[in-house]
C-alpha cells in the first residue's frame, strides 16, 4: 500500500483511460467521466471476448507490466499538480513527524490540511526532526519485505513536502493524503 500527498483536485479539462500517470497524459481524451467509463467497459468486453492481452499503452512507465495492469479513469487537470508518493509505513513516519499521527496509531493514513498549516508543520518538522539514520531492508513475513529507507530519508521527503506546500500555497489549494 502506498500513500500520496498531493494538491486537492483543480479544474478538470477531461478524462483519459490509462494504467499510470505517464500514460494518462498522452492517452486519448474524453470530455466527460461517463464517456470514459463507457469506453473502458467496451475495452474490457473486447479483451474478455478476444482472450488476448492488450499491448503496452503509449507513454507507459512500466511497459513490461502494462498488459497485465489495471486500467483506470484519470481526471486531467488544467494545471498538473505535484505529488509525493511513499509507502504506508513511511507515510506513518512522515505523519508522525508532522504531528498528524501518534506512534503506533493504526488509524487510516488519510487526511487534508490547508497549505499554510501543512507548510508550517513541515518547517517545524525540518527544524526539530533528528537526522534520519535510515533503516535496512528486512523480511517481515515470507510474503512481505520492508524495503527500509536510505539515510536522511525523512529530511529528503520533508523537503519534497515543503515544495508541495509552497506550490499549494501559490495555487490556493489544500493538501490531501490517502
Amino acid at each position: 500500500m502506498s500513500i500520496t500527498f498531493t494538491a486537492e483536485l483543480g479544474p478538470v479539462i477531461g478524462f483519459s483511460i490509462a494504467c499510470c500517470r505517464e500514460a494518462a497524459l498522452v492517452a486519448p481524451r474524453y470530455g466527460t467521466y461517463d464517456d470514459a467509463l463507457a469506453d473502458l467497459v467496451k475495452r474490457k468486453d473486447r479483451e474478455n471476448t478476444a482472450g488476448t492481452r492488450r499491448e503496452p499503452l503509449p507513454g507507459c512507465a512500466w511497459p513490461d507490466f502494462c498488459p497485465d495492469g489495471f486500467l483506470s479513469i484519470w481526471a486531467l487537470e488544467e494545471q498538473e499538480s505535484p505529488s509525493v508518493n511513499v509507502s504506508g509505513l513511511n507515510a506513518a513516519l512522515l505523519l508522525q513527524a508532522l504531528g498528524y499521527r501518534e506512534p503506533f496509531d493504526n488509524g487510516p493514513l488519510a487526511g487534508s490540511a490547508t497549505a499554510e498549516e501543512f507548510r508550517g508543520r513541515v518547517l517545524t518538522a525540518l527544524a526539530l526532526a533528528p537526522a534520519d539514520d535510515g533503516a535496512p531492508w528486512h523480511e517481515t513475513t515470507p510474503r512481505f519485505t520492508d524495503c527500509g529507507r536510505w539515510p536522511n530519508y525523512l529530511q529528503d521527503l520533508l523537503e519534497h513536502l515543503h515544495e508541495l506546500a509552497d506550490w499549494c500555497t501559490q495555487h490556493h489549494r489544500e493538501i490531501q493524503w490517502a
